[in-house]
């Protein structure tokens, strides 16, 4: 018998190890969902790799849809650096709603600390692997977006999804001072009681520090490998195909393994990419306009 439980949420921090190969300490973050409720645990998984003292990072996102821009925000943060007086995004709406807003409320900086006020593990890096393919969208690749001009960021595996746009929710709560409609936790005993639906609109393009948000066509791999249905391998461990061709890079040491991929995998999903909200790249940041939007 199966007793359906409501408001779990999955804890996206799937897999963090650290290898020591060739004289070289790699480490490994299978991460498959940027959900803000699990950024201390995010932020410990970089204080274990810290302390292992890797000096190289593979990110796995190849099954990372998305969501928090905050939570986005973070983890760059984590890999890095806490200097916040780097810019991570700027958020980009249309022309009316771009010129209601000041540049503070636009800007996203690289953060010193979590949303809880903990310091963040910041592994200080100017190089980091990322794992992709098609179902990598929208914060996953916002992570590549931001941190491309601050560092080399090479990505391993298929075109990443192209979802470079933000949604907020809006609900019905008229009544809320500078940005009435837009859901606001605080304020969910304002919402009207009668009305139990929200929306989730496409609003605007998260750009980097030189401007760039035009990436819908995904973002390419520098070094294109699929995943192999005859060989899948074994999530985390260094002889999986993905993961194996990142060592490989970090190391210089080629061997004689074989990435030939006898049947390719198109498209690697899960139930998420069937959810409502399955790409999102969610606006988490207080709005606040000084319009009239009746």
């Amino acid at each position: 018998e199966l007793t359906k439980q409501d408001g779990l949420v999955e804890n996206p921090v799937f897999i963090v190890k650290s290898f020591d190969i060739n004289n070289q300490k790699i480490g490994y973050l299978m991460y498959n969902g940027f959900t803000n409720e699990f950024d201390e645990t995010l932020n410990d998984a970089f204080g274990q790799l810290l302390a292992d003292g890797v000096t190289d990072l593979v990110l796995d996102f190849r099954y990372n849809p998305g969501g928090s821009v905050n939570s986005s925000r973070l983890l760059s943060s984590m890999v890095f650096s806490t200097n916040t007086n780097n810019l991570y995004i700027r958020q980009r709406w249309n022309e009316k709603l771009q010129e209601a807003f000041s540049e503070e409320q636009l800007a996203d900086y690289f953060a010193d600390k979590t949303g809880a006020g903990t310091s963040i593990n910041t592994l200080n890096l100017n190089r980091v692997y990322i794992l992709t393919t098609g179902s990598s969208a929208s914060a996953s690749e916002l992570v590549i977006n931001g941190l491309d001009p601050y560092i080399e960021v090479i990505k391993i595996g298929t075109t990443t999804r192209g979802k470079n746009e933000f949604s907020l929710t809006m609900v019905d709560d008229p009544d809320r001072d500078g940005a009435p409609f837009i859901y606001t936790p605080s304020r969910e005993d304002r919402i009207n009681p009668d009305n139990n639906w929200a929306i989730q609109p496409l609003v605007g393009r998260n750009e980097n520090s030189v401007g760039f948000s035009d990436y819908t066509s995904g973002f390419e791999p520098n070094i294109e490998l699929r995943e192999d249905l005859e060989n899948l391998g074994v999530l985390g461990d260094e002889n999986e195909p993905l993961l194996a061709r990142a060592i490989q890079e970090i190391t210089g040491i080629s061997g004689k393994r074989d990435f030939t991929v006898k049947t390719p995998v198109k498209l690697y999903t899960s139930s998420k990419m069937f959810a409502p909200m399955k790409d999102n790249m969610v606006l988490d940041k207080p709005i606040h306009l000084n319009l009239d939007l009746k």
